[in-house]
């Protein structure tokens, strides 16, 4: 039965005139039908799920794609200068976006996260370049500490240059 304009109006006065009772009547429903719902609710998640999973990486994918052209498809590593690409096959030779300012950016997730999860648009593309992450090779990327990284390479360079005396 299709609801006209009258009955729909009708239908919404009543229910705000006896909210409290029918709160009451949904309540003890659910409490005397809790294993029913339960499988219902089950079955729905069921039915849905690889919907809902195929849907998520359908959406990612199409963030992902959005940052086509901003992000380089191929640039090289700005330690080693090995060439790296955008969605690469294999995280060997994939860009690896390098927090170069001790996490105090305004994107603190992993950057290649962030960019599934966010489609590129004025705000985000203005977050992402205030972020001014590097775009490391997988290896220097691993090597590189996140925090104390100035000590850390002045460390390193008094390491390499000493005598080791």
């Amino acid at each position: 039965m299709k609801l006209t304009p009258k009955l729909l109006k009708l239908h919404r006065e009543y229910n705000r005139l006896h909210k409290e009772e029918i709160l009451l009547k949904s309540k003890l429903y659910s409490i005397k039908n809790k294993e029913k719902l339960r499988l219902i609710s089950k079955k729905r998640h069921e039915d849905n799920e690889l919907e809902e999973i195929n849907y998520r990486k359908e959406h990612r994918k199409n963030n992902l794609k959005s940052w086509k052209n901003f992000i380089p498809e191929k640039t090289k590593c700005q330690i080693c200068g090995k060439p790296i690409y955008f969605k690469a096959l294999s995280k060997l030779n994939s860009i690896h976006f390098d927090h170069r300012h001790e996490g105090k950016e305004p994107i603190k997730d992993k950057p290649s996260r962030w960019l599934k999860q966010h489609p590129r648009n004025p705000e985000n593309q203005c977050l992402w370049i205030q972020s001014d992450f590097g775009y490391l090779c997988h290896l220097c990327n691993y090597r590189l500490p996140t925090i104390n990284r100035k000590d850390w390479v002045l460390k390193m360079n008094k390491y390499v240059t000493s005598s080791g005396n």
